[in-house]
C-alpha cells in the first residue's frame, strides 16, 4: 500500500509528489494513485518520463478531466526525456521551460508582486 506523500506548501499551490516506486506493487493502485493526482490537481506537471512511463498515464487522466497537462522538455537522446517530448510533440501538453510560464499560464497571481 502507498504511504500518503508529503504535500509541500508554498502558500497555496500544493505539490504531491508521486510514491516511492518500491511502496506500490500493483498496476492497479499505481492506477488509482494516478487518478486521484489527476482529478484533485489544477495541473499535472510531468517532469521527466520514458516513452511509454508511468507519468504518460497520468497526464492522459489529467487532460480527460480537463486539467492542465505541462511537460519539460529533454535531450532527443535521452530515454526518460521520450515521454515529455512526446507529449509535447503531439500537442498533449504545454511546454514548460520556468516556474514563471506556470504562473502565467495557470493565470495565479502571486502576492507582493
Amino acid at each position: 500500500m502507498c504511504r500518503p506523500s508529503p504535500v509541500w506548501r508554498t502558500d497555496s499551490i500544493k505539490f504531491i509528489p508521486k510514491c516511492r516506486l518500491h511502496t506500490i506493487r500493483s498496476r492497479s493502485k499505481w492506477r488509482f494513485y494516478d487518478r486521484i493526482i489527476a482529478r484533485i490537481s489544477e495541473a499535472t506537471i510531468v517532469m521527466e518520463s520514458a516513452e511509454k512511463g508511468g507519468s504518460l498515464v497520468t497526464a492522459d487522466l489529467a487532460h480527460s478531466y480537463h486539467r492542465e497537462v505541462f511537460a519539460v522538455p529533454g535531450r532527443t537522446t535521452d530515454k526518460w526525456s521520450k515521454g515529455c517530448n512526446g507529449l509535447i510533440k503531439y500537442q498533449r501538453a504545454h511546454l514548460l521551460t520556468s516556474a514563471a510560464e506556470l504562473v502565467y499560464l495557470l493565470g495565479w497571481k502571486i502576492q507582493g508582486r
